[in-house]
C-alpha cells in the first residue's frame, strides 16, 4: 500500500514542471505525501497478536483479535483476597460481535530497570461478549495491586461471532 501511494506521487511529482510556481506546488506535494506515507505506515502496523499493559498506562493498545482488532486498556486494579482484580476494557469498533471469548492471560512484576519478569500464565475468559465495549474482570490470585507490574492477553479465541442487527 505504501509503495502503491508512492508510485502515485512519483506521477504526480514527474507532471510537475521546473517553472517557480510549480516548484512551490511540488514542495507542497512532496510534504503531502511524506505525510500520508507515514500516516499510513502507522496504520499497517497498529494492531498485533498480543497487548502487554501496565498499570501506569493511560492509553489503549490495538490488538488482533480474529476476523476483528479490538482496543485493550486498563481500567483499574484493586485488591481482591491475596491478590489483584483487575478491570480491562475491550473495544470492538467492528460490526462483527464476538462470543464466548478466552485469552491467554501472563502477568507479573516488573524490575527496577522496567523488564518484565517472569511471572503466571493462564488461559481465562473474557466474559460472554465482545461487542462495543466490555469490561472485563480478571482475578490474579497470586500478586497484589502494588506487585503488579504488567499484564498481557494474547491469542483471543472466540467460539461464535455475532454480526450487527442479527
Amino acid at each position: 500500500m505504501v509503495r502503491a501511494a508512492g508510485l502515485t506521487a512519483l506521477l504526480l511529482l514527474s507532471a510537475c514542471g521546473d517553472e517557480s510556481g510549480n516548484d512551490l506546488q511540488k514542495e507542497a506535494l512532496e510534504q503531502q505525501i511524506h505525510a500520508l506515507q507515514t500516516r499510513i505506515e502507522a496504520l499497517e502496523g497498529r494492531t498485533r497478536p498480543y497487548a502487554t499493559l501496565k498499570p501506569s498506562d493511560k492509553t489503549f493498545t490495538w490488538l488482533d483479535a480474529g476476523p476483528n482488532q479490538v482496543a485493550v486498556s486498563l481500567s483499574g486494579i484493586e485488591a481482591q483476597g491475596n491478590g489483584s482484580r483487575v478491570n480491562v476494557v475491550i473495544t470492538n469498533p467492528n460490526d462483527i460481535g464476538q462470543r464466548d471469548c478466552s485469552s491467554t492471560i501472563t502477568w507479573g512484576e516488573t524490575a527496577a530497570d522496567g523488564a518484565n519478569q517472569p511471572g503466571q500464565t493462564r488461559k481465562m475468559p473474557l466474559g460472554e461478549s465482545l461487542v462495543g465495549v466490555a469490561l472485563v474482570k480478571l482475578d490474579l490470585s497470586d500478586i497484589p495491586p502494588d506487585r503488579l507490574g504488567y499484564i498481557t492477553l494474547s491469542s483471543i479465541e472466540c467460539q461464535r461471532l455475532a454480526f450487527s442487527g442479527m
